[in-house]
C-alpha cells in the first residue's frame, strides 16, 4: 500500500471527490472536518485493505478500482462504484471488523481516520461533525432497508421451496 496525506485546499474538492455522495451532501465548511484526518491510499490487486477480526479506526471511500468484501473467506459483496463507503460499521459501533476487504484490481481510496474526527468532534462540538454523523446514519439506514428487503425476498423463495417440497412429498405418497 502507498499512502499520502491529503492536503485540503479551502473550498475546493478534487474531481475524484466530486462523485463521493458523503462529501457532496456536506456543506463546504464541513469538508475540513472529514478531509483533515484523511489519507489517499493506493492498493495493488490482491492487497488487503481491511482484515476480518482486526480493530482499527479507518473508514474508506472508494475513489477508483474494485474491492471485494469477504466473510470467512467467501465473497459477499463487490464494491466498484466510486464514492461508495465501506468499513464504517465496525468503526462507528466500536467493534472488530466483521469482514475482510481485498483489492480485486489496483484501487485508490480516501481513508478517513475516524478516531481523529471523533476526537475533534468532542473538542469542538460543532455542526460539521453532526452533519457527517447524519450522513453515516442515512447510509446505514439505507443499507438496513436494502438488507431487510433482500431477506424478505429470500424468505419468500425459501417458503415456496418448502411448499413445493411438501406438495411433491404428498404426490409421491399416492
Amino acid at each position: 500500500m502507498k499512502q499520502y496525506r491529503y492536503v485540503y485546499e479551502e473550498g475546493k474538492l478534487p474531481k475524484a471527490f466530486e462523485r463521493v455522495p458523503l462529501l457532496q451532501s456536506l456543506e463546504k465548511r464541513h469538508w475540513r472536518a472529514v478531509l483533515s484526518s484523511s489519507l489517499i491510499r493506493e492498493y495493488e490487486e490482491g492487497e488487503a485493505l481491511i482484515t476480518e477480526g482486526a480493530r482499527d479506526s479507518w473508514i474508506y471511500i472508494l475513489l477508483a478500482g474494485r474491492v471485494a468484501v469477504q466473510k470467512h473467506g467467501t465473497t459477499v459483496a463487490v464494491i466498484e462504484e466510486p464514492g461508495e463507503v465501506f468499513g464504517e460499521l465496525a468503526v462507528l459501533i466500536g467493534d472488530v471488523r466483521s469482514a475482510s476487504v481485498t483489492a480485486r484490481q489496483p484501487s485508490v481510496c480516501l481513508a478517513i481516520d475516524w478516531s481523529s474526527v471523533d476526537e475533534l468532534a468532542q473538542q469542538r462540538r460543532n455542526t460539521s461533525y453532526l452533519a457527517v454523523y447524519r450522513e453515516f446514519v442515512t447510509l446505514l439506514a439505507t443499507r438496513l432497508r436494502d438488507t431487510t428487503r433482500r431477506l424478505a425476498e429470500v424468505g419468500i423463495v425459501v417458503r415456496s421451496i418448502g411448499a413445493a417440497r411438501a406438495e411433491g412429498g404428498e404426490h409421491g405418497k399416492a
